[in-house]
């Protein structure tokens, strides 16, 4: 959740390219035979668990199989899961994760295809069938759709700016990221893929963001992970120490992964384009953002000569909110998000400052192994 008045703004061109393109030149759609199960990692999932699984038997397609692993709950999540009849329902003795979960599921697949889908994640009807056209192109080995806040989030100002966050990023720069065919990570909470080739890479457990690491793997050796117009629903954070914790844990996940590929990113060069803009604009753009709004409140306690960044602060807010709501603002509206977008605007500004302060705090844990403090 960076400003997109930044580095990031070729990418949000490229994403608005793509946008308007779509409407005269539609991708032309065709018809893949393509069998699809699902796999449903949980851990004290047990609230979410029943909605997820309907939304599974709901879809518009239907799934040859629907696996839930169990990893050690200590939740009623097993037995809302054998509540359902005809599904495969394992259990792990012990917590293994989410990666290695899925990759024992992988041992009772037989489809082309598989989506894997969080235990507090809703797919709307057409997700899979959505999605299942993107593997019309062999290259296609990975794919989500949007990932929208549900709203029966608890915390209500933390889902309205995530509201904005997802529809902003998600209509324009991920957009922008499929189209270069550089996608910076197939979202973990809805994602399908080419079964034959999961089993070649598994599911690595070497960092915490899987999602991330899998989806670079894949675009380093030549597959295609890509973006549709499908859409999830998930539970957002409850508090701003869960949120905190949960973008904390991104922004670790992210440098360990860099770490990991190393050189190996120049494996793909849309790719290299799509990292080196996100790693440009977090190093440098968080600091610039932090200063500005620094200085304008120095300008109202002092006011002088402090009064000129008052009025940069005024014009670069303007250019960014507008940034920010076109096309997003009408995405939220056909959505019925509209006026959760707009009263979320004030929170989504507090947050971008949070994640910026958390971002340094997580690098300067990571690289210099001190920690601020926070709970896990």
């Amino acid at each position: 959740m960076l400003p997109p008045f930044s580095p990031n703004l070729l990418m949000y061109l490229i994403g608005l390219v793509d946008y308007v393109r779509k409407f005269f030149f539609p991708r032309r759609k065709m018809d893949v035979f393509l069998s699809v199960e699902a796999v449903i990692p949980v851990h004290n999932e047990g609230k979410t668990l029943r909605r997820t699984i309907e939304s599974l038997l709901g879809q518009s397609v239907k799934l040859d199989q629907i696996i839930v692993v169990d990893d050690a709950s200590t939740d009623d999540s097993n037995q809302v899961a054998n509540s359902f009849s005809g599904l495969l329902v394992l259990r792990n003795d012990s917590r293994l994760g989410k990666a290695l979960s899925v990759n024992r599921a992988l041992k009772h697949i037989n489809s082309d295809l598989v989506v894997v889908v969080d235990g507090d994640t809703i797919l709307e009807r057409h997700y899979i069938s959505k999605l299942r056209e993107e593997f019309a192109i062999k290259e296609t080995a990975a794919a989500s759709g949007f990932v929208i806040p549900s709203k029966e989030s608890e915390n209500t100002a933390i889902m309205r700016a995530r509201v904005i966050e997802d529809l902003y990023s998600q209509s324009t720069l991920k957009r922008g990221q499929d189209f270069v065919k550089g996608m910076f990570v197939v979202s973990g909470c809805c994602a399908f893929y080419r079964v034959s080739v999961l089993r070649e890479f598994l599911i690595s457990d070497d960092t915490i963001t899987e999602d991330l690491d899998l989806t670079w793997m894949l675009q380093r050796n030549g597959y295609r992970a890509t973006f549709a117009t499908a859409y999830a629903y998930t539970i957002e954070p409850n508090d701003l120490s869960s949120y905190r914790n949960q973008i904390k844990r991104w922004y670790i996940g992210f440098f360990q992964s860099l770490l990991k590929h190393g050189l190996g990113l120049f494996d793909s060069k849309p790719l290299t384009l799509t990292v080196s803009l996100i790693l440009v604009e977090c190093l440098f753009f968080t600091i610039f953002w932090i200063a500005i709004i620094g200085l304008a409140a120095a300008s109202l306690i002092f006011g002088g000569e402090f009064n000129v960044f008052r009025t940069i602060l005024y014009i670069f807010l303007g250019l960014d909110l507008f940034t920010v709501c076109f096309p997003a603002l009408i995405r939220a509206y056909n959505l019925g998000y509209l006026t959760n977008f707009l009263l979320g605007i004030p929170t989504y500004y507090v947050l971008r400052l949070v994640n910026a302060l958390v971002w340094w705090g997580s690098f300067a844990e990571w690289l210099f192994d001190w920690s601020p403090g926070w709970e896990e």
